[in-house]
C-alpha cells in the first residue's frame, strides 16, 4: 500500500508539511479509515515522517497549554473588550457623522427653498 496525500498537502519535499497535512485531516475529524491506514504507512516509511509528525503533536500540544494559561485568557478576553468597545465608538461615530450630513442638507434645502421664495416674492 503506497501513501495518499490529503488534498490539503501540497508536495514540497518537506516531511514537516506533509506531517502538518495529516496531522490536520487527522485532528478535523474526517479522517476515513483508509486515511488512516494511509497515515500509518507513510509514518512507517521513514524515521524523518515520524519524527516530523511528533513534532507537530507536540507543537499544538504547547500551543494549547499556551491557549489555557489564564494570563493568556486575560489577555484575550481584555483585547476583545477593548475591540467591542471600539466598534461602538466607531459605530457611534458614523450615526454622529450620518445626522451632521442629514442636517447640512436639510439646511441647504432650506437655504435653496428661502431663496427661491424670495426670488418669487
Amino acid at each position: 500500500m503506497s501513501a495518499r496525500m490529503p488534498d490539503i498537502e501540497t508536495d514540497t519535499g518537506d516531511p514537516r508539511d506533509a506531517a502538518a497535512a495529516w496531522f490536520s485531516r487527522e485532528r478535523s475529524g474526517e479522517m476515513t479509515a483508509g486515511e488512516a491506514l494511509d497515515l500509518q504507512v507513510w509514518l512507517d516509511a521513514d524515521a524523518a515522517h515520524r519524527t516530523a509528525y511528533a513534532e507537530i503533536r507536540h507543537a499544538w500540544g504547547e500551543a494549547a497549554a499556551v491557549r489555557a494559561d489564564p494570563k493568556v485568557m486575560a489577555i484575550r478576553e481584555h483585547w476583545l473588550a477593548t475591540q467591542a468597545h471600539r466598534r461602538r465608538r466607531s459605530a457611534l461615530r458614523a450615526m454622529a457623522a450620518g445626522l451632521v450630513a442629514m442636517v447640512m442638507a436639510g439646511a441647504a434645502e432650506l437655504l435653496v427653498y428661502g431663496t427661491a421664495v424670495r426670488l418669487q416674492a
